[in-house]
């Protein structure tokens, strides 16, 4: 590997992964709460400055009160002169305003404010064309949605006087300049261009921070994981005895102490389960030894006092006694090979189950005189258990045509068909009944434990003199065949 490349995936690493994340997380708060209280004091101080000069409450109920200056639809001037004045002065609020009352002409009435607006004159001259055109859509008694425009840096606010029939005669205008406005917004600006500035600032400051914090936390938290690492590596290479060591209370050190109560079940899982193969494979071989070559060779011992018996008396019948004896040697010399093999099914561990059951089939036709058809694909990725269980099963069920059968032809096939590992066994001997035999056959019994340990499944078909069909089927893990991979 390069150099280059080995430190550019060191920045793959869990220790700069998590550093980063504290960086990122704590720059990212701090940006948020920054951010968030400029814009909420930028909130608060455009309120503020729009509540001192809106006055629109107040100007609203100017507009209600001043149809009481309106009687029989005419302006009584010096009393609508009087209203206006008691209204605050809009000139406080910037350089220039007026603050007059018009009639349904948009002639002015009465005036108020620091602009030279003359009364009995055209208000229009004195309004921009949007204010101009929201007079005249107050005047004309129209739907007005905004009582208000803004002009320039201004406002200009409308309201309709209405008479004690509630049509309309007039109208008040109200007109101010407030350059305080643009002001705050140039306050505005540049308190957020100083806020950002210091926020920058911060972040810098609080990144490193978080950078040599998050490092050292996150070395620690990486250190804990390589120990838990490495002595997970001893448990696959089956060290049960390595135990993770961590003194925390946290949840790490929880799940360590709950891998370590798994490691000391498996140990003792594995031990109990090789305790209990090895007595299984005792109890079998006691079984296999029981029903074929100790009553074989006590057929022999039979034959033999029988041969000695006719040397003297019959040498012809003696010579066919003496030729059946070697026969059943020889019978017996297969039985004992057989089960000679079946004590080290070492090739597995070499070859594979599909070399090594099919040397074993082509083994076993060449010691009888049964013709066997073998049809076995190459098969990757089974696991070992697997394996055994499936060569056991084969052994087994080959010993059970040769001893049982009476067969002249056998056929052995594995295969593997959607995940599904099926091993066939077909024989064209007497066959039995099954169901009669399924109890009391100890190979069927034998044959049906093994797979059904593995969670596999068996099937056995016969019927006297149509043969026997034993086939066995598991679902392969995909999971089983990365292992077997990695």
């Amino acid at each position: 590997m390069k150099p280059g490349m080995r430190r550019h995936r060191s920045w793959r690493k869990f220790t700069w992964k998590l550093t980063l994340s504290y960086t990122l997380i704590t720059i990212a708060t701090f940006l948020v709460v920054m951010f968030s209280l400029a814009a909420f004091s930028l909130w608060v101080m455009n309120t503020i400055f729009n509540s001192s000069l809106g006055y629109e409450y107040q100007f609203h109920q100017l507009a209600v009160n001043a149809t009481l200056y309106v009687p029989n639809r005419q302006f009584d001037r010096q009393s609508m002169q009087i209203l206006l004045q008691s209204f605050q002065s809009p000139t406080s609020l910037g350089n220039h305003g007026f603050l007059v009352a018009v009639d349904q002409q948009g002639r002015v009435e009465a005036s108020q404010g620091d602009e030279s607006v003359r009364i009995g004159e055209t208000l229009a001259t004195h309004l921009p064309a949007s204010a101009n055109a929201l007079l005249q859509a107050t005047l004309a008694g129209g739907k007005v949605t905004n009582t208000s425009v803004k002009v320039n840096e201004g406002f200009v606010d409308i309201e309709p006087i209405r008479a004690k029939d509630a049509s309309i005669v007039g109208a008040l205008v109200w007109k101010a300049d407030h350059p305080q406005l643009a002001g705050l917004g140039n306050f505005g600006l540049a308190a957020f261009i100083d806020a950002l500035v210091v926020a920058l600032i911060f972040s810098v400051l609080f990144g490193i921070i978080s950078t040599v914090f998050g490092f050292f936390t996150a070395r620690g938290f990486t250190s804990r994981f390589s120990r838990l690492s490495e002595v997970i590596n001893q448990w696959s290479q089956g060290n049960f005895t390595a135990a993770i060591k961590d003194t925390s209370s946290d949840e790490i050190s929880q799940m360590s102490l709950q891998l370590n109560g798994m490691a000391g079940q498996l140990q003792q899982f594995f031990q109990t389960q090789q305790q209990l193969a090895t007595l299984e494979e005792r109890n079998r071989l006691a079984r296999e030894l029981h029903d074929s070559v100790k009553q074989q060779v006590f057929a022999l011992s039979l034959q033999i006092s029988t041969a000695k018996e006719l040397v003297d008396i019959n040498a012809d019948a003696a010579k066919k006694r003496l030729e059946l004896i070697e026969q059943q040697v020889q019978q017996t010399q297969q039985e004992l090979t057989t089960m000679i093999h079946a004590m080290r099914p070492v090739a597995l561990d070499s070859k594979g189950l599909a070399l090594a059951l099919q040397e074993y089939a082509k083994g076993w036709a060449q010691q009888r005189n049964i013709q066997l058809t073998i049809q076995i694909e190459m098969i990757q990725g089974i696991p070992p258990l697997i394996e055994d269980t499936y060569y056991r099963i084969a052994q087994e069920a080959l010993s059970n045509v040769a001893r049982h059968s009476e067969a002249t032809h056998a056929q052995v096939s594995l295969s593997c068909t959607q995940k599904q590992l099926v091993m066939t066994i077909v024989d064209n001997g007497q066959g039995f009944t099954v169901d009669a035999e399924r109890g009391k056959s100890v190979g069927l019994l034998s044959m049906q434990e093994r797979i059904e340990a593995v969670n596999g499944q068996m099937n056995v078909e016969s019927s006297p003199g149509h043969g026997t069909t034993i086939q066995t089927v598991y679902l392969l893990d995909t999971r089983d065949e990365e292992k077997e991979k990695a």
